[in-house]
Parts: C-alpha cells; sequence; structure tokens
C-alpha cells in the first residue's frame, strides 16, 4: 500500500478554524497583571525609569547621609569646625588656600554662573529644578536620622 492509497481510503476530514481572538482569550488575572507592570505603572505616573533611579539614588544617599550624622554627629561637628579655622585663618593671611574653580566646574561638568548670581539664588533654582532629587534626598535623610 501506497501512501496514495492510504489517503484515498480515508475519510476526509473537515479542517476547523481555531484561531481564537487573543484579546478575548486573556484571563482576568492575565490582563491585571499586564495592568499592574512596571512599565505599565511608570507610565500611569508619568515617570521613566531614570528618573525613577535618580529618585531612588538621591533617596539612598540622603538615608545614608541622615544615619550617618545621627551616629557620627561630632565628627560632622569637628569637620566643620575644622573648615571654619581653615577658613578664618586664610581670612587674616596666617594659610593662602588658593581652589582652582573653572577646573573643578570642568571636572563636574557646570556651566559659569551668572554674574549677578548669589548662593542662595543658586541654591534655590537648583531646587527648582531637580524638586524630585530635592524631595527624596530629604525624606531619605529624615529617614536615616530617624532610624541611625
Amino acid at each position: 500500500m501506497t501512501t496514495d492509497t492510504m489517503t484515498q481510503d480515508m475519510p476526509a476530514i473537515d479542517t476547523v478554524s481555531t484561531s481564537i481572538d487573543t484579546e478575548s482569550a486573556q484571563g482576568f488575572f492575565q490582563t491585571t497583571f499586564q495592568d499592574f507592570s512596571f512599565d505599565s505603572l511608570l507610565a500611569k505616573i508619568h515617570l521613566t525609569r531614570e528618573a525613577l533611579l535618580e529618585i531612588a539614588l538621591c533617596f539612598g544617599a540622603g538615608f545614608l547621609l541622615g544615619f550617618l550624622f545621627k551616629k557620627y554627629n561630632h565628627y560632622f561637628f569637628v569637620l566643620a569646625f575644622f573648615i571654619g579655622a581653615l577658613w578664618v585663618a586664610d581670612y587674616y593671611a596666617i594659610i593662602s588656600l588658593t581652589i582652582n574653580v573653572s577646573m573643578i566646574k570642568s571636572f563636574l561638568g557646570c556651566s559659569a554662573l551668572p554674574a549677578d548670581a548669589t548662593i542662595l539664588s543658586c541654591l534655590v533654582s537648583t531646587v527648582q529644578e531637580h524638586v524630585r532629587a530635592t524631595v527624596s534626598f530629604i525624606s531619605g535623610f529624615v529617614l536615616g536620622l530617624w532610624v541611625g
């Protein structure tokens, strides 16, 4: 018996289309998991992965600084006193400190400040530009103080 005679002896089977609409085939849990996936949640609150990473890093840095500040605050005060003493000694020409600000700015990638800029105006503009990072850093710092 050859394959031709085998196919002739077999009854014809109707092929039924088994294509199912994939949207209706998804169950409740599958659509729920898709709605609560990481990327869809970020899209709902208008965040990107980079912004979330920035928030997490600033929160972690604030937490670490707050924790260390509470544990070792006497060292921070000694360091602040030492820096203040150096500033006073430089002011009265006891020692001479030279800081190459242009090299620091080029190393950090900062742009030049306007001539009429004050420290307070620079601080306010930085906080306004980086609200999420500032809020996450401060909340991490407060939590670090509370835990430490």
